[in-house]
């Protein structure tokens, strides 16, 4: 680092400390639009802004400028961003990056793929939550009378992020010169993001397509939206209205908009080969076999059979055809599965027996939260498959549409007298679609990591 750097005590920029559009117009040469301009002068005078906004809107655009605000107006400034995953991360600090250098006046520091130095206690860096250890420690200096310092966390994608997560960030909000940012689609009606919408002392923003620039978002692509998904859909109300899915479909667990914006991705996480086999307890059931790749389903195998050494056989078969390790493969351990499971262990292949009944184990509480209160490993596993979606560590391709997609939207999920989360009965799904969520199962299954309980980190 460049020994003159922080060498001066002064902000570059003091005199544009209330005034981040004027910052962003003179110094950065990039004037925002109407509502990013009401976006900064909120966060001026509110100091807590949360924005729900449409696909497309320039709003981690605007939050890299405003990192640049509040950094070069302040001495002994910290601005941390945060994001659900790097890669998301990565996306806001290449707005930083290309505004940084673009800039109509030279900006100093020591500038890096995701941190910008000015002097040791006066920086900007980016972490993702899926780094719980390192998100702590971060305190603002000064105060917000007249002094240096001040703190600004940036929450992308909000939606994604845990709750336990906001819980630390609260930890150290405490000083009167914190200043916090969240941003993102309205991707669920639950969680902190969705809670900041609904009370608190937060100033709030919904960003609609319509408010939007022309040159930006175009009016031809909010047409073929609303044509094609139409008006009353949860996807119709995240990517073009700004808004959290409507209060109908708060308790679907995994909507088939959700399923639709992952199903092409490739996973950025989650490695390794796993199968989940859930075994038909009836004969009008499938006994299912999913197996998943680095986090994105590839196969899906159903039969009937009440010969328990068959199906035995057949889910080693698969499971050496895709080359997935035997801790790898996980067995519904209930009724007619127990059977399969003690069949398998007698062929040396050391399955991970699961108990849906049983307590959770969490295994993925770095994605799903510490201190959620969670009834049961079936409903751990169900949310872990809804955190991960959301988060984009999952994906379903659409080949799986008709079979799995459809099942996955059958459950919806609930909370008990004393608010522990818990999924409907496997009964009322039955009676409502005439049959077992038996794909769904599977899939839910694949995703049980009690057999090792490492933390999975994307580095």
């Amino acid at each position: 680092m460049d020994s003159k750097l922080g060498a001066k005590l002064d902000a570059p920029y003091p005199e544009y400390c209330d005034d981040p559009a004027g910052f962003a117009t003179h110094v950065l040469g990039w004037t925002p639009w109407q509502k990013q301009a009401e976006i900064g002068k909120a966060l001026v005078e509110h100091q807590r802004v949360s924005v729900v906004s449409c696909n497309g809107a320039g709003k981690t655009t605007w939050a890299g400028r405003l990192l640049l605000w509040f950094l070069f107006t302040r001495p002994d400034a910290i601005v941390i961003t945060t994001a659900p995953t790097w890669h998301q991360v990565g996306l806001l600090w290449r707005e930083v990056r290309s505004a940084f250098l673009e800039a109509k006046y030279s900006l100093k520091g020591e500038l890096m793929s995701t941190r910008l130095d000015i002097s040791p206690s006066w920086y900007a860096m980016g972490l993702s939550t899926d780094r719980e250890e390192r998100f702590q420690g971060f305190h603002a200096r000064g105060s917000k009378a007249g002094g240096p310092g001040g703190l600004f966390v940036i929450v992308d994608e909000a939606s994604g992020v845990a709750d336990h997560i906001f819980d630390a960030m609260r930890g150290y909000l405490t000083s009167p010169n914190c200043y916090v940012l969240l941003i993102g689609n309205g991707n669920r009606a639950d969680g902190a993001f969705f809670e900041s919408h609904q009370r608190g002392n937060w100033s709030r923003f919904e960003i609609a397509a319509h408010d939007v620039p022309e040159d930006i978002i175009s009016r031809d692509w909010i047409e073929e939206q609303r044509q094609y998904y139409g008006e009353d859909s949860p996807q119709y109300f995240v990517r073009v209205l700004g808004k959290f899915p409507p209060r109908g479909g708060d308790y679907q667990l995994i909507p088939t908009w959700l399923l639709e914006e992952t199903a092409e991705i490739e996973p950025e996480i989650e490695r390794g080969r796993h199968m989940g086999l859930d075994v038909a307890r009836t004969g009008s059931d499938y006994t299912v076999a999913v197996v998943m790749v680095d986090g994105r389903v590839e196969s899906v195998t159903q039969w009937q059979s009440d010969d328990l050494m068959y199906t035995a056989k057949h889910a080693m078969r698969i499971a050496k055809q895709w080359d997935v390790q035997p801790k790898d493969v996980h067995v519904d351990m209930d009724g007619l599965g127990a059977g399969v499971v003690d069949r398998m262990r007698e062929e040396g292949w050391g399955v991970d027996a699961v108990d849906f009944g049983s307590l959770p184990k969490g295994d993925w509480a770095w994605l799903v939260g510490q201190d959620i209160k969670i009834l049961n490993r079936r409903a751990e596993l169900h949310w872990i498959a809804r955190m991960g979606l959301i988060n984009k560590h999952f994906s379903v391709p659409t080949q799986w549409r008709e079979t799995l997609w459809k099942q996955l939207g059958w459950t919806n999920f609930e909370y008990n007298e004393k608010g522990m989360l818990k999924m409907e009965a496997k009964e009322k799904i039955r009676q409502r679609y005439g049959a077992s969520p038996d794909h769904a199962d599977a899939f839910y299954l694949c995703l049980s990591r009690a057999n090792t309980m490492k933390r999975i980190y994307f580095i």
